[in-house]
């Protein structure tokens, strides 16, 4: 399973394209910051954070609470912690190499966990269902921004790893999650938010 899922995994090559300007059309960064449910002074995980194209307008949002950026990626980590010795970056980051089933973040030290196109490459969602629950505080909230297989390619990944709207909504009402919004933002995109258990 380890192989077959490592070609799922985002190419550290394609950085550049991933801080594409046409992004903001298919991820509208307010509207699914609104959806999210995120607000300032609440502490947030960024699970998967990439090129920080979601960490960066959230940590400035919440500032000064803390954004963990989360990637299992070093290369990833190590391209976003130069950008933030840029001018004019927020400074409340903290860098953290963990993976959506194991984050390495303390029990109950967020409101909010966002995963932005990393669910469909989640192996053990049950695991990564339990994790977030850890690292939640009562009554936080998962925000999952996702590909649909509704969509058409480019851009995004296979259609065939996409995972319907619906299919993420009922595995987490099956772990006892409680859904809160279940958005089609664009024929391409989703946002799905569950209060934890």
């Amino acid at each position: 399973m380890a192989h077959e899922h490592h070609h799922k995994r985002f190419n550290p090559e394609n950085l550049s394209r991933l801080d594409d300007p046409d992004r903001n059309h298919l991820f509208p960064i307010d509207r699914i910051l609104t959806l999210a449910g995120i607000k300032p002074q609440m502490t947030v995980a960024d699970i998967g954070v990439g090129t920080g194209y979601f960490a960066i307008p959230i940590a400035k949002l919440i500032a000064p609470a803390t954004l963990f950026a989360v990637d299992v990626s070093q290369e990833m980590l190590d391209y976003f912690r130069n950008k933030l010795s840029q001018p004019g970056m927020p400074k409340n980051i903290q860098l953290v190499t963990g993976a959506a089933e194991a984050t390495m973040l303390d029990s109950a030290s967020c409101d909010i966990v966002f995963l932005s196109a990393v669910w469909h490459e989640v192996d053990d969602e049950a695991q990564t269902l339990a994790e977030f629950a850890r690292i939640l505080k009562p009554q936080g909230r998962v925000s999952i921004v996702d590909w649909s297989p509704n969509g058409t390619r480019p851009p995004g990944p296979p259609l065939e790893h996409r995972v319907h709207l619906e299919k993420v909504g009922e595995t987490f009402t099956s772990k006892g999650w409680k859904v809160i919004t279940s958005n089609s933002l664009n024929e391409s995109i989703y946002v799905v938010v569950a209060e934890r258990p």
